[in-house]
């Protein structure tokens, strides 16, 4: 079992790496291209939020999860 500290260290280095890419995946879908680097950052505070980080298999994956998820509901609430 990771410490919580450890834990946090990956998510960071998980999003650290992939922070470009899942701007671009916001830049693509989004009108007001100012809101892509906000969105990307909630999917990280998102991340860490899960309790068990360790269950996550596929961090990437999860990433793009999160942040499609987050783009249906800035749809759905009228932001893109």
């Amino acid at each position: 079992m990771m410490a919580d500290s450890e834990e946090k260290g990956i998510v960071e280095g998980v999003f650290a790496q992939h922070r470009g890419a899942l701007q671009a995946f916001f830049y693509r879908r989004i009108r007001t291209k100012s809101e892509a680097p906000d969105l990307a950052r909630e999917v990280y505070v998102r991340v860490l939020r899960v309790s068990v980080t360790e269950a996550i298999r596929n961090p990437e994956l999860y990433l793009y999860t999160l942040s499609s998820d987050l783009f249906k509901e800035h749809a759905v609430l009228g932001g893109g």
